[in-house]
């Protein structure tokens, strides 16, 4: 068994990169691996990654007292065998065979 860790980080619902990685887990887990999946980019206001001290742009920021990343996420990805990192592509060049000569 391998454990696997997934970060994804777009903020799209049912976008075209969490169906792919919505496919990876599934057949990771059908070959009998242990996953942990974070999808960064669906965290919202009720869980911050961070506090903007003062919400002042360019401000020194802090970790939340209850950081979900620091208690749960971290712990994982140093123990993880493989880590997985999702994210979107928004500028893909469609010809890409120009550049395959």
């Amino acid at each position: 068994m391998v454990r696997v860790v997934i970060l994804t980080g777009s903020p799209h619902y049912n976008g075209a990169s969490q169906k792919l990685v919505d496919n990876f887990e599934k057949g990771i887990k059908e070959a009998g691996n242990q996953v942990y999946r974070y999808d960064a980019g669906q965290q919202g206001e009720s869980q911050p990654h961070f506090l903007q001290l003062e919400h002042v742009p360019g401000m020194e920021v802090g970790i939340t007292d209850n950081d979900l990343v620091e208690k749960e996420v971290m712990p994982k990805l140093l123990d993880a065998d493989i880590v997985v990192l999702v994210s979107s592509l928004y500028y893909f060049m469609h010809k890409l065979s120009d550049y395959m000569r």
